[in-house]
């Protein structure tokens, strides 16, 4: 599993550096590629730390920067290792909870019920205000989708 991350993380920071390597000039560009290349061994032995959670959100900075990492970056080794380095948890809809294990929502629904070590947390309820009457959006915990898929692919 750590060389798939290590190559996986060394392989989206190259591509999101050539943005900024358009901008700076090749000089600066070429620099940039090698000290990547360089940081990307490190930040990978600072996610698998126990203190990794600074290195978590650099890397969803770097690589997702305002935007929402999608259910099949969450589902990649990379995604796994970072969002379990988090020191926060992120609630996600049902939705993407199923998308991440690649289940139907139902499930989630079940695995949220059943709860504990064999199933989902859910963090947050909340409503949402749209045409007609409100709805409910349940939201469950990133972190113990990403344990179940650990468990899963064990």
């Amino acid at each position: 599993m750590s060389a798939k991350v290590k190559m996986q993380l060394a392989k989206e920071l190259k591509a999101a550096w050539r943005v900024w390597g358009t901008l700076i000039g090749y000089e600066l560009k070429k620099a940039g590629q090698d000290a990547l290349q360089h940081r990307s061994g490190l930040l990978y032995q600072e996610l698998s730390s126990e203190d990794g959670a600074a290195a978590a959100e650099a890397v969803l900075g770097a690589l997702w920067g305002r935007g929402e990492p999608t259910a099949e970056w969450w589902r990649s080794p990379l995604g796994v290792v970072v969002g379990l380095a988090l020191d926060r948890d992120i609630p996600v809809t049902q939705q993407m909870a199923a998308d991440i294990l690649q289940v139907q929502r139902g499930t989630v629904g079940v695995l949220v019920r059943r709860g504990g070590d064999s199933g989902l947390a859910q963090v947050a309820t909340s409503r949402k205000r749209g045409p007609g009457r409100p709805t409910e959006v349940n939201q469950v915990s990133l972190r113990s989708v990403l344990e179940r898929l650990q468990r899963l692919s064990a």
